[in-house]
């Protein structure tokens, strides 16, 4: 019996050396508990730490490296710290209340005794209560897409969140680069918003847009993550151009259509409207157009895609002028046109002819051989002549006309000097004037008066644009 008790005596001996000697593994179990109470277990309050308890000592740092809190927009931010074998990870400011948040335990961490525990847990959590946090199920146009430009409104952004939203909280987190002014429009009970900007945007550009999570739903829960895209405005669009050129008369103090053709139908005092196929750029369209040869004035708005020439005097008769509208004139999105307009036109403006030249003194409209009435001083007299003009002039054209034709003694030039007795216009075009002081020639002498209507604008004009194209001179020979 005490060999048996030796023999016994030496095998515990031996176990005891192989489960305490060098090369043997410790196979009691570590425990690890935590204070949520399950998975989604929703925490008091949003500074409640999340606390991990191991059963024995552990390795703090290597242990901490294996614990991560994280939520759908990545990690989290929170502070760690020990009290005995409890490992308390706090939220650094806070949790945010209906965010799912995730503990993840993951690889091997060791007792001090050298124990090893491999973990591998994921446990989803909330602060306060556990909403569904919003976030946004889908948004308009594509990323990278290509658009066009609605001219009615500019840009049109399109965001379709999972929850009713916080309209001030999304707006303000919501951005568009390069936009300053923008119009906000809820829908389908505040998950739909519209994002429009007041003015088109420019063509051929990158625009960028973002909504942050400082957007909250209704029940102040912020978007799960934040979304950003981008677009550019090169879709395939129609180049603006010229759709008409026609002349504009002034009436009332409007421009108005007057129904003619550019190519002969722009008169005195007329403007050229142009039209074009889009909505314009205003500051490209005062520029647009100019003339060859040149022809001085200013262009002024009259619609979006409309503009008209007032030249600052007439056209030159039956000169050949050609509209240009420039290739670089841009319509509302930055289009330009691409090649210039050209149109050709000569000015519906004739020259001023004078139809006749009459006196009754005189007979049977024959030569300019006239004779005069006596006035009973020195020997002289007067004459009337009346002018005939193709066309009718403006009152203060009639007023300058009179004093623009000369009357003067011609041969010899001993004549004496000849006075304006009365001048006066019958109708719009019939001037007649009466001069005195003529002195009547002899068979031995005689006498001749030149008459002269000076040509050009500066000389008889109608005040409409047309003149004379020639000086005319006319001689009257003084018949005893």
């Amino acid at each position: 019996m005490c060999r048996l008790k030796t023999k016994n005596a030496v095998l515990i001996a031996v176990q005891i050396a192989l489960f305490s000697g060098c090369g043997f593994a410790d196979l009691r179990v570590i425990t690890v508990t935590t204070s949520l109470s399950g998975r989604n277990a929703v925490l008091p309050t949003d500074t409640t730490p999340v606390v991990i308890t191991f059963g024995t000592a552990m390795r703090r740092v290597e242990t901490e490296k294996a614990v991560q809190v994280a939520s759908n927009s990545g990690s989290v931010d929170y502070d760690s710290y020990w009290q005995g074998n409890s490992l308390y990870c706090a939220p650094a400011p806070a949790w945010t209340r209906g965010v799912r948040y995730a503990l993840n335990l993951s690889g091997a961490v060791f007792a001090e005794d050298g124990r090893e525990l491999r973990i591998a847990e994921y446990i989803p959590f909330f602060a306060v209560f556990k909403d569904s946090s919003p976030f946004v199920a889908s948004f308009s146009p594509e990323n990278t897409a290509s658009v066009g430009i609605d001219e009615a409104s500019g840009a049109k952004i399109e965001l379709c969140f999972s929850e009713s939203m916080d309209r001030k909280s999304a707006e303000t987190a919501f951005s568009l680069d390069g936009v300053s002014g923008k119009k906000f429009l809820w829908t389908n009970d505040d998950k739909t918003l519209a994002v429009t900007s007041d003015k088109p945007l420019a063509a051929w550009t990158v625009y960028h847009w973002s909504i942050s999570v400082n957007a909250v739903s209704k029940n102040n829960i912020p978007l799960v993550k934040a979304v950003s895209a981008q677009f550019t405005t090169n879709a395939a669009r129609e180049h603006p151009q010229v759709s008409r050129v026609f002349p504009m008369l002034r009436s009332n103090n409007k421009w108005l259509d007057s129904g003619g053709s550019l190519e002969n139908g722009v008169g005195s005092g007329m403007g050229i409207g142009i039209e074009f196929s889009k909505r314009m750029d205003e500051e490209s369209m005062l520029k647009s157009a100019h003339f060859e040869p040149s022809l001085p004035g200013r262009i002024e708005r009259t619609g979006d895609s409309s503009i008209i020439f007032i030249p600052d005097n007439d056209p030159e008769i039956e000169a050949r002028y050609t509209l240009i509208v420039s290739a670089d004139t841009k319509d509302a999105e930055g289009l330009t046109m691409g090649r210039d307009y050209r149109a050709c036109f000569i000015p519906d403006i004739p020259f001023l002819t004078l139809v006749s030249i009459n006196s009754y003194n005189m007979p049977n409209h024959g030569p300019l051989a006239v004779q005069i009435l006596p006035t009973g001083q020195n020997n002289t007299g007067s004459l009337f002549v009346s002018l005939r003009f193709s066309l009718s002039f403006t009152e203060e054209a009639r007023l300058e006309t009179a004093f623009r034709i000369s009357f003067a003694g011609f041969f010899p030039d001993t004549l004496p000097p000849v006075h304006l007795k009365s001048v006066n216009w019958i109708g719009e075009d019939i001037l007649s004037f009466e001069w005195d002081g003529l002195k009547a020639g002899s068979d031995e002498e005689e006498h001749y008066y030149k008459l002269t209507l000076p040509a050009t604008k500066t000389g008889v004009n109608t005040g409409k644009g047309s003149y004379l194209q020639e000086e005319l001179s006319f001689y009257f020979k003084v018949k005893p």
